[in-house]
């Protein structure tokens, strides 16, 4: 198990064995999921971001090679 799933079912046991009324704790755990879901939502777009960028200049030093090799011969 990852660690992240250790961490998610550490937070909902502490939420399911604090002394607070239901609602409040499944409250309390779907905010916690929704914040954890915004954050791979973000992580994940991020992820492409860095990708889109990577093969950018990768497309961009291709170029570059392709018409350097054609100009020396």
């Amino acid at each position: 198990m990852s660690r992240i799933a250790f961490l998610l079912v550490g937070v909902v046991l502490g939420m399911l064995i604090a002394p607070e009324k239901g609602s409040t704790t499944r409250r309390r755990i779907s905010n916690t999921f929704t914040d954890l879901s915004d954050g791979v939502d973000e992580f994940s777009g991020s992820i492409k971001n860095t990708v889109a960028d990577v093969r950018d200049n990768l497309q961009g030093a291709a170029r570059d090679v392709k018409t350097d090799v054609g100009n020396n011969w």
